[in-house]
């Protein structure tokens, strides 16, 4: 069993208890530490673990990986972290653009305005061991960092920043 082994059955007995309390699924504020200590975890590893823990992921741990990068772009932002914009990039690369290719960059854009917002370079993460995951991956990643800020703007995604009761957030202007 692996560090995202782990943190899986976690993650699955988090939301079996909030299902058995009425709710669908557990808290994020409940995950997200976990998935963070997981992300932290595989960082530290050594890449052919990455790489087998990014080939043996099923559709449902693609998705979750995928979305958590939308949310720790938001969350960047809201906590003026910027440690959530490498956790985010480090699910994405794991992800591995297999959820949803056409939408991966998208959620590229969304991570590099938030690091943007908190003065940071997703370009200086990237460069970090955590993001070298897969080569097709990796090569993605360089060819959409190399795009002038002008392309990458989050309104030619679709998106747009907006406020909610909870914080800044990203909605879908499309």
């Amino acid at each position: 069993m692996n560090t995202f082994d782990d943190f899986w059955c976690q993650k699955t007995r988090l939301d079996e208890s909030a299902r058995r309390s009425g709710k669908p699924i557990a808290p994020l504020t409940d995950i997200f530490p976990l998935l963070e200590s997981a992300l932290d975890n595989l960082e530290r590893g050594p890449l052919h673990e990455k790489q087998t823990v990014s080939a043996s992921l099923s559709d449902e741990q693609r998705q979750f990986l995928f979305n958590a990068a939308r949310g720790m772009a938001v969350l960047a932002v809201r906590k003026n972290d910027t440690q959530q914009i490498r956790y985010g990039l480090l699910a994405l690369m794991l992800e591995a653009g297999r959820y949803d290719s056409r939408e991966t960059v998208s959620y590229l854009s969304l991570l590099d305005h938030s690091a943007k917002k908190v003065r940071a370079n997703l370009g200086e993460f990237f460069e970090s061991a955590c993001a070298r995951v897969l080569a097709e991956m990796a090569a993605f990643t360089e060819r959409f960092l190399a795009k002038p800020d002008a392309e990458k703007r989050i309104e030619l995604f679709g998106y747009k920043e907006v406020d909610r009761p909870s914080g800044f957030d990203y909605k879908r202007s499309l």
